[in-house]
């Protein structure tokens, strides 16, 4: 397992490379560094799911990843429980994926990701699931704000 040490930060964003993603600061960094090892369990389940699909799409012509993030902190957004309670819902992974037409066209497909080890109670992947299609829907997920979506 590799990751980074808090002196790799400073690099990145002098190279720009942290630009899209939130700020976080020294505390954040080391707190992130620190993970349970179920935590770390899930993290890799996540990135086994990555790597399955752009593995698999690779082969393919017609399909192609645009996007996979598996940061919660950069798929997360604002739901509401039935009760009019906001909740803040942290997807696995959000997935943009380009299918590209004979006729030169792409078609947009967006997911999120959920990847559950049995740690989450039916009630929460339910209202999980249900808060995915309206927010993709309906453009306030922020992928299209960031203007990505052609």
């Amino acid at each position: 397992m590799l990751s980074l040490t808090p002196k790799a930060f400073p690099i990145l964003k002098e190279r720009g490379l942290l630009a899209s993603y939130p700020h976080l600061g020294p505390s954040s960094i080391e707190r992130r560094a620190q993970v349970s090892p179920i935590t770390l369990a899930h993290e890799l389940e996540v990135m086994d799911v990555k790597s399955a699909f752009h593995s698999a799409l690779a082969q393919s012509k017609q399909f192609t990843v645009s996007e996979f993030t598996t940061w919660p902190l950069l798929n997360q957004f604002e739901a509401e429980r039935s009760t009019g309670e906001p909740v803040t819902v942290k997807p696995d992974g959000f997935i943009r994926i380009h299918e590209h037409e004979p006729s030169g066209g792409i078609l947009e497909q967006t997911f999120f990701l959920e990847v559950d080890r049995s740690s989450e109670s039916l009630d929460t992947l339910v209202f999980r699931a249900c808060s995915y299609p309206p927010i993709l829907q309906n453009g306030r997920f922020r992928g299209s704000e960031r203007g990505d979506t052609p």
